[in-house]
């Protein structure tokens, strides 16, 4: 597994994770978890490297690829 913390680079989004053909998606303002199946290593290394991490997201990710929210413990 892979992962990367956004930091400043991003506003929206907290932290990318990726397990092969699986990329993980924390949001900043959402207690949950997304998960995005069939996503290559190529886009992971692309979100990895972007400036704004939010932006490279919604260009690359966001509708592309079938997901599934995933519940977390925390509130």
């Amino acid at each position: 597994m892979s992962r990367f913390y956004c930091g400043s680079r991003s506003s929206f989004v907290s932290c990318v994770a990726y397990h092969p053909g699986r990329l993980t998606v924390v949001f900043k303002k959402n207690p949950h978890k997304y998960e995005y199946y069939f996503v290559s290593r190529s886009v992971y290394s692309k979100l990895e490297k972007s400036e704004s991490v939010g932006s490279a997201f919604g260009d690359l990710v966001k509708g592309k690829y079938p997901c599934k929210k995933i519940k977390t413990n925390k509130k």
